[in-house]
Formats: structure tokens, sequence, C-alpha cells
């Protein structure tokens, strides 16, 4: 299975909640830096590299919520701490 990693730094951190945020356009491969496609896992697991610390944390697709114009992807790591990924 191939392994999908994006840099801490494409996301939005909300500190209080301990939960990240990001816009699907806006976040691009940690490893495949030719990568044309932003966010090319869709609804797989991906993980998010922390540079400072080299760590990685590992995030599982949990649903998916349409609003009027808008979808958003929830994922969730093993220790709780979730994702939202704005489709856009």
């Amino acid at each position: 299975m191939k392994e999908y990693r994006y840099d801490i730094n494409q996301f939005y951190w909300d500190k209080e909640a301990n939960h990240f945020f990001a816009r699907r356009s806006t976040l691009w491969n940690y490893d495949y830096a030719a990568a044309t496609i932003p966010f090319l896992n869709e609804k797989s697991q991906f993980y998010i590299h922390n540079p400072s610390t080299g760590g990685n944390r590992r995030f599982r697709f949990s649903h998916e919520k349409n609003f009027k114009s808008d979808t958003v992807w929830y994922f969730e790591s093993e220790d709780g701490i979730g994702v939202e990924i704005l489709i856009d």
C-alpha cells in the first residue's frame, strides 16, 4: 500500500481543540514533490509529518459531510486527533 505523507505546515492547527484543518487544493504529498494532483490519497489513510520532531501521525477516514455547496472529509488519528479537509 502506498503511503501518503503531508507536511504539518500545510494544515491550520486549532490548539485548543487539538484539531487540524486544510483545503484539499493546498495539500501536496510530502514524498512526491512532482505530484500534479493535490491530496492524492482521496479517502485512504495518510500521515502528517512534523519536520521539527521527525514524527509522523496516521489519520484514517471517518466520515463525509455535505453542506450547501461544500463537502468536508473527516479523518481521525488513533489517539483522537481530528482532521477536516474541505474538498474544493
